[in-house]
């Protein structure tokens, strides 16, 4: 009698793990995320935090739509305004040296380049000189200001840019007529500046109208307030640096400037 063949050998079955580790893990997931919101949002020890941790607590504040005060010293603050210039980059904003990502042609003459005329970097030169509501005259209560920027100015031959603004709601009852009435503060504040002694060539008046206001969202007096107002900001251009040269060829010609007629 034939001998009969061994049965197959049973498969293998691998180790199941019960059904409940399965949430168990879930839970200790998200309570571990949890804790690392709670330590991202904790301002009270941010110095002791290493770059790592500094950098993941700013992706999470982000992550929550947080905007840091731009005077904040924390370090997770000053990385989250960090990210946000470097987010900027070829957007318009701050990027290599203001270029573009893509040449731009100009109009067609003798310049069919764009070009940067003014570069460099701009400070804000004091506090910001406020004006009363759809009015270009300069407040008694703004002296102080003035004084403070005029003793920052002397002795400096750049180029300061003086930047008139206004409210929304300024803007909103001049839209039926031509009055600038942010160019006329930035004015009122050069012809002051230059009646105590600034030098008129260093000054640049500039109208920015409600582009840039402080208070983004203003419904309140208060906050309208906030953004009527005149800046002065210093460039690092020289005055001396922008008249040119008197002997520089005529472009498109070889020979330079005609000389005076005799006398």
């Amino acid at each position: 009698m034939a001998n009969k063949p061994p049965p197959p050998p049973e498969e293998e079955k691998g180790e199941s793990a019960p059904l409940w580790i399965i949430s168990f893990a879930d839970l200790v997931t998200l309570m571990l995320s949890f804790f690392v919101i709670l330590a991202a949002g904790n301002n009270k020890k941010a110095e002791e935090l290493d770059p790592n941790m500094t950098e993941l607590a700013a992706a999470i504040r982000t992550a929550f739509k947080y905007l840091p005060p731009v005077n904040s010293k924390d370090p997770v603050d000053m990385q989250i305004l960090l990210n946000s210039l470097k987010n900027q980059r070829g957007k318009g904003g701050a990027g290599s040296k203001g270029e573009a990502r893509r040449p731009l042609d100009g109009a067609v003459g003798l310049d069919d380049r764009v070009t940067t005329i003014r570069t460099g970097t701009q400070s804000t030169m004091g506090g910001a000189i406020p004006f009363e509501r759809d009015s270009a005259e300069i407040p008694a209560t703004a002296v102080p200001t003035l004084n403070q920027i005029l003793s920052a100015m002397r002795g400096h031959t750049n180029v300061f840019v003086v930047k008139g603004h206004t409210s929304r709601d300024e803007e909103y009852r001049l839209r039926d007529s031509d009055r600038d009435l942010a160019y006329e503060r930035a004015n009122a504040v050069v012809a002051r500046l230059i009646s105590m002694g600034v030098a008129k060539e260093t000054l640049r008046a500039q109208s920015c109208r409600d582009y840039e206001p402080r208070v983004e969202r203003a419904y309140s007096e208060a906050a309208h307030a906030m953004n009527r107002r005149v800046e002065v900001i210093a460039t690092e251009e020289l005055v001396s640096e922008l008249r040119g040269d008197p002997k520089e060829v005529v472009p498109g010609t070889d020979e330079g400037p005609a000389s005076q007629p005799a006398h």
